[in-house]
């Protein structure tokens, strides 16, 4: 039995197998996979169950393809997403080419919570719900057995045969392993080291943690709900990076936790130990971390900054993402995150940059109910933040806030089984006009399913869908301060609300503008009136570019009019 696993594809623009090379970060998940389809004493499976390949998909078609053709593999398997479903659906489709015999199974948070859904879309042969460390193996000893797929009756697997799922009495069941068993479970790390040959991988990245310790769970987080929180103790930590140390090429490390040391206590630990070790790589580490994290204990906005967690990081030395998503301390209440103040924030930010630690700050979210208030604080103190540590007050600045750059650019979408998805679902029920604009815009744009069968919950798919398209009054009035800005290809905060990265795509710009204005024009509300005048003076002023004119009117025949 073969088995080959590899990294979901990230080439999300055109064909995602022949950009050229372009490899991402390996996948923890699949190593855990991996390693359980060989020994493990410690769950007492004495023997290997399969000859496992680890593969990299984002490399080029040719190589790829050759690679499956070559190892000819019983399985396939990988994780899809929201954001890449139809390049998931082809690279399922070119190994299937390349392989005829090759299974093709997919998991994952979106398989669990709609593996209906996942299954037929990709045309995958199994989906598996949950935590599949031990049901894969089970799958795999099934099927090396002689047993049919559509008798695979495993926890949290859902067989499917003739593109149509197979239900079991165990596929309605979301598998979870508990902290002790995932503790005894050894990575090979002898995976990683011989696709990092392969591939020429220079980072690594690795998860030492599943979900995420923080408590009330952030209501856009979607890991936690699915596989709770749990990581592993600090000797092993270190037992491991050593490995990866050893691996040659590798110059970063990069911790794939959604807390670096699953909180502070074990950030400190595991940071003293990775010194006393001398463990090192050429570029460093980088980790994510909360801003609560490198404060004192204290009463809420009066915290100081802890500079004991600085100095370690310093000399470690470790970088890495804060965990902002918004400036705006009622947003972030919203979103269940209301653990620091604007204040704090500040403070953490002026002290990394005395201590020489580059740190991002991630990208800012607005959720559903986010209010124009909301994303215009969040934008203002961003540049306030910058403007205050020395910055010209530019909009090239949004990349550079002090020590930490910045992306104004919202590419948050509400994942099935968060709150923000929650929020979003009552919304639409409802009809408001937000939710009105919701379809239009983004049903234009191809980035919805909606049905009515549980098995296919409406969900968002493609290119991270972003919430403040629906923000129409916050977004007519940045836009307001001058669009011309974006076709000169700066980072402006209005149109970064709902551009990829802010750069000056014309034709999303156009299609949005016109949809907003088709809204305003249909729906009688309050404020229909002033936001169909901002839109017209919005596209007026973008228009006197005799090339953005004529975009604007392939946009109008490509839509019969429908703007």
């Amino acid at each position: 039995m073969k088995v080959m696993l590899s990294t979901t594809p990230m080439n999300t623009s055109g064909s995602a197998f022949n950009l050229g090379p372009r490899p991402v970060r390996p996948s923890t998940g699949m190593v855990y996979l991996a390693s359980m389809l060989g020994k493990q004493e410690k769950l007492g499976f004495g023997s290997k169950v399969a000859d496992v390949m680890l593969e990299e998909p984002n490399l080029g078609g040719m190589r790829f393809l050759s690679r499956v053709e070559k190892f000819a593999p019983d399985i396939f398997g990988f994780t899809p997403y929201e954001f890449n479903l139809e390049k998931s659906k082809e690279l399922c489709a070119l190994v299937k080419a390349a392989s005829p015999g090759t299974l093709v199974f997919v998991g994952g948070p979106l398989a669990t919570l709609v593996p209906q859904y996942v299954g037929e879309f990709v045309h995958a042969d199994a989906v598996f719900r949950g935590e599949a460390d031990f049901t894969f193996r089970k799958a795999v000893e099934h099927l090396k057995g002689g047993g049919r797929l559509e008798d695979m009756d495993v926890e949290g697997v859902l067989p499917m045969k003739g593109g149509k799922p197979v239900e079991t009495a165990g596929s309605k069941i979301i598998p979870r392993i508990t902290q002790a068993q995932y503790r005894m479970i050894e990575p090979d790390i002898s995976l990683l080291a011989a696709v990092t040959m392969n591939v020429g991988y220079d980072k690594m990245d690795f998860a030492f943690s599943r979900g995420c310790p923080s408590k009330p769970i952030c209501s856009f987080c979607q890991i936690s709900p699915v596989a709770g929180n749990k990581s592993l103790e600090t000797g092993m930590i270190i037992r491991i990076l050593k490995q990866l140390a050893q691996i040659p090429g590798i110059k970063s490390m990069i911790f794939g936790d959604a807390m670096f040391g699953n909180g502070k206590e074990g950030a400190i630990r595991l940071m003293r130990e990775i010194k006393r070790e001398g463990i090192s790589f050429e570029y460093g580490f980088s980790a994510e971390w909360s801003v609560d994290m490198l404060l004192k204990a204290g009463e809420k906005g009066k915290r100081e900054v802890d500079l004991e967690m600085l100095n370690l990081m310093s000399l470690v030395p470790i970088r890495g993402e804060l965990g902002l998503e918004s400036l705006s301390e009622s947003q972030l209440a919203k979103f269940n995150k209301g653990r620091h103040t604007y204040d704090e924030v500040k403070r953490v930010l002026s002290s990394l940059r005395k201590y020489g630690i580059f740190s991002t700050g991630g990208i800012f979210l607005f959720g559903f109910d986010s209010t124009c208030s909301d994303v215009i604080e969040t934008i203002e103190r961003a540049f306030d933040i910058a403007y205050g540590l020395g910055k010209e007050r530019s909009f090239e600045v949004a990349y550079e806030l002090g020590a930490a750059p910045f992306s104004i650019a919202d590419h948050h979408s509400p994942f099935i089984g968060t709150g923000e998805y929650a929020k979003y679902m009552e919304a639409m029920e409802k009809e408001t006009v937000e939710a009105m604009c919701a379809r239009v815009l983004m049903g234009k744009f191809h980035m919805i399913e909606k049905t009515g069968d549980i098995n296919y919950p409406f969900f968002l798919k493609e290119s991270f869908p972003l919430h403040d398209m629906l923000l129409q009054r916050a977004l007519i009035e940045r836009i307001q301060m001058d669009v011309k800005l974006a076709l000169k290809g700066k980072s402006y905060p209005s149109l970064g609300l709902f551009m990829d990265e802010g750069a000056g795509n014309e034709a999303h710009l156009l299609k949005t503008l016109l949809a907003i204005r088709k809204v305003a024009r249909a729906e009688d509300y309050p404020q229909s009136g002033d936001v169909l005048a901002k839109a017209n003076r919005a596209l007026e002023s973008i228009c006197k570019n005799d090339n953005v004119l004529m975009l604007a009117m392939d946009i109008e025949m490509e839509t019969s009019g429908n703007y």
